[in-house]
């Protein structure tokens, strides 16, 4: 089923039942990845996960991420966040890591494998704890994206009507964000029990980067 609605989406993010599809069992270094990041596991498992991931992101000042991103406005969008990050968590050979998200960002939403993908999600377990790599993973689908579209139009027009993760899936339901937006409250950043955790620092990057 796909939800239009912008009611009925914001009832169903509320809903603690509603639960992303988990992630596939299989062989290879993206689907290991894929079963260790919060974004698609439940339950108690979620909480924990997602609470290691909001104690690496106090330790990053928006602020800082921002003056950052201004340093590499020139970079295409979608190696910024990779960059920004990166340095911020003290990784010394910044290009190994954009090719590491690169690689793994090719499966990490769909689950679909190739051998980039296995390389890249390989690598990025290799330079980074899964907290870490989860940061990067969602700012590399979303923030660069968000980057590239909001260099010839207004963020706050992006976020509404042209969202770089156009879907939002739950089991037995997928939310159509551009749709929802456009009849009450943007829901690019989730809401109810699973809402973006970054919104901040995400937003932080986009504008250094548009500076």
């Amino acid at each position: 089923m796909l939800i239009t609605d912008n009611d009925e989406a914001r009832a169903l993010l509320s809903d603690p039942g509603a639960v992303p599809p988990p992630a596939d069992d299989g062989p290879g270094a993206l689907a290991r990845l894929r079963s260790l990041v919060c974004r698609f596991s439940s339950g108690q498992e979620h909480a924990e996960r997602r609470e290691a991931v909001e104690q690496v992101l106090a330790t990053l000042d928006p602020a800082d991420l921002r003056r950052a991103a201004a340093g590499l406005r020139h970079e295409p969008a979608e190696r910024v966040p990779a960059l920004v990050l990166g340095a911020a968590f003290g990784v010394a050979d910044l290009e190994r890591l954009v090719t590491a998200v690169d690689g793994a960002a090719r499966g990490y939403l769909s689950g679909e494998r190739d051998r980039e993908a296995d390389e890249g999600a390989a690598l990025l377990l290799e330079l980074l704890d899964v907290p870490r790599a989860t940061i990067l993973l969602q700012a590399h689908a979303a923030t660069g994206a968000l980057i590239a579209k909001a260099r010839t139009r207004p963020v706050e027009e992006v976020l509404r009507f042209d969202p770089p993760v156009r879907v939002l899936r739950r089991v037995g339901a997928d939310i159509d964000v551009a749709a929802a937006n456009r009849e009450g409250p943007v829901l690019t950043f989730g809401y109810g029990t699973r809402p973006c955790p970054a919104s901040a620092h995400a937003l932080a990057i986009v504008e250094g980067a548009l500076s």
